[in-house]
């Protein structure tokens, strides 16, 4: 069984119990028997349940597809999500950065890991795109960090919630189409309570 996905599960079950025990029968239904991701040659592919297709790029770093549409750079995923975690620093006076999908997780786990002191919330809907995020790369040194939020599975009133317990104002949204095209209508009926929330105040 893959490393990585074996390693993450350990630890999102130390850092998230609770969501660990909610969300234990998705979990596991969600990942089946595949190869280890570590094993993975340069010309082979990992077909999910979900519909994402998982193969090495240029890099030797794992990329996705969905229906043929790259999520991630197909040259270089990480370098990718490093650029943009850096462009976040133009919004230094946020406290909270929330990531409306997760794609493989490369920019959420990168930005953390560099602003241990900012909030980090992760928005997926679906807990199978969650789990290819986690059988793909490593979420150790995001799961070690305290301001860090789970927000996957929640509903749109849930999600809700917590951003008002925050701070609407308080915090940036980081969108990209890519990674949340799997469940557009979920994203855009988020996007429309969000206006109407920051409208009140």
């Amino acid at each position: 069984m893959n490393s990585i996905w074996n390693k993450n599960f350990h630890l999102l079950k130390q850092r998230f119990p609770e969501f660990y025990e909610i969300f234990y029968p998705q979990l596991i239904s969600s990942i089946p028997n595949l190869k280890d991701i570590e094993e993975l040659k340069e010309d082979e592919k990992i077909e999910f349940p979900c519909g994402w297709t998982v193969a090495k790029s240029k890099t030797g770093d794992l990329t996705a597809f969905e229906n043929g549409v790259a999520l991630h750079s197909k040259y270089n995923p990480r370098q990718e999500a490093l650029r943009l975690a850096d462009s976040l620093s133009s919004e230094e006076s946020k406290s909270a950065f929330a990531f409306m999908g997760i794609g493989l997780g490369y920019t959420p786990v990168i930005f953390a890991k560099n602003n241990p002191d900012k909030i980090v919330l992760v928005i997926e809907p679906d807990i199978a795109f969650f789990v290819v995020a986690l059988y793909c790369i490593d979420f150790s040194s995001f799961f070690s960090l305290q301001n860090i939020i789970l927000l996957v599975g929640a509903p749109t009133d849930a999600i809700i919630s917590v951003m008002e317990h925050i701070g609407l104002e308080k915090c940036h949204f980081v969108r990209n189409k890519a990674f949340s095209m799997h469940n557009k209508s979920f994203f855009d009926s988020l996007d429309t309570l969000l206006e109407r929330n920051r409208s009140k105040h």
